[in-house]
């Protein structure tokens, strides 16, 4: 998880005890007109002008060819000036600049990210019973978990490309490692042919995990409650929904409660099968419209060799800045190769 952190407080461009006009020709110099038809031109013009000529207006230090070349790098650097959000910021800088003492300036600005996070590694020894004449099953999995749990703090200037925060994100170098043993349960009551009914509870012993720095990063138990029906030979359809509603410490307000329904068809070839499945899931905790996700995937068996794939995407789009390309919400790919054995 990757939680920014924006320091209002230390926007000044320049902190020493120069004039306000002193301070700003060492971030703009004289400045070049980027108005309609000159070779710098805004892209977008009507937007960045207002915002320059106010800047220009509110702030006595700053000339109109400063406010202009102010907002031009901001729109060179990727950001949309029209957005409230960075009109407002840009005001702000170009305020503190004008006014701005020591201590208010850039280099000691705290802005960044606090990044957390948790890998597991797991071992599992599982074992189910079946009891009444097999219409009730009663299963467990005692697993061994290795966690390697991480936090730290990134500041905006330790970030100098794309590159550095990919590697940023994926530097191991500040994490704890702790092991844990947790339980799983499980029930399945067949009612005849055609109705199953179950319930799993996982983490049931509530496993943490100790992050450097201190704190830790605990899985607090969940239950999830399904039911299947046989809808005729090799055609099945399912349901399932957490009942507990799932949050993380990663990331504070991220919650989960999935409800997922969907269907298979399994069709025999000789030694091994064909099987088609589609589906779809929604978050219970979130906002419905924006978390429906839309699965489908195939399964083959060929004797003791099973492989499966799967794709999920969401119906629904969001803009991304950068281009102004629409994406998913929700993109999913899986995959998995089995060898089966069964005794």
């Amino acid at each position: 998880a990757v939680d920014p952190v924006l320091d209002l407080s230390n926007l000044s461009f320049s902190a020493d005890l120069l004039s306000a006009a002193a301070r700003i020709l060492d971030v703009v110099d004289i400045g070049e007109n980027h108005s309609a038809g000159s070779p710098f031109e805004f892209a977008n013009l009507a937007a960045s002008e207002a915002l320059s000529v106010a800047i220009n207006s509110d702030f006595p230090a700053w000339s109109l060819d400063q406010a202009d070349e102010l907002v031009y790098q901001a729109e060179q650097a990727g950001l949309d000036t029209s957005a409230a959000t960075i009109r407002s910021l840009l005001t702000t800088i170009a305020g503190a600049t004008d006014t701005g003492g020591v201590g208010t300036d850039l280099s000691v600005n705290g802005s960044g990210a606090f990044v957390r996070g948790l890998v597991t590694q797991e071992v599992g020894i599982a074992y189910a019973h079946p009891v009444f004449d097999g219409r009730l099953g009663i299963g467990g999995n005692v697993r061994y978990l290795r966690g390697i749990a991480s936090s730290k703090f990134i500041r905006y200037d330790d970030i100098k490309s794309g590159r550095d925060l990919v590697d940023e994100l994926t530097d191991l170098s500040n994490t704890k490692t702790s092991n844990q043993v947790s339980l799983d349960l499980g029930v399945l009551l067949r009612l005849n042919d055609r109705w199953r009914f179950g319930v799993v509870g996982r983490n049931l012993t509530s496993p943490s995990f100790d992050v450097s720095g201190g704190g830790d990063y605990t899985l607090d138990p969940q239950v999830r409650v399904g039911v299947a029906l046989k809808l005729a030979p090799g055609l099945v359809m399912a349901a399932d929904v957490d009942i507990t509603e799932n949050e993380t410490d990663a990331l504070d307000g991220l919650k989960s409660q999935l409800l997922s329904v969907g269907t298979e068809y399994v069709l025999g070839l000789g030694e091994g099968h064909l099987a088609l499945r589609a589906g779809a899931f929604t978050n219970l905790a979130g906002e419905l419209r924006e978390s429906m996700t839309v699965t489908a995937g195939v399964g083959f068996r060929i004797w003791r060799l099973q492989i499966d794939l799967a794709a999920a995407a969401s119906p629904y789009f969001q803009e991304i800045n950068f281009g102004g390309k629409k994406l998913p919400a929700r993109l999913n790919l899986s995959g998995a190769i089995k060898w089966v054995t069964e005794f």
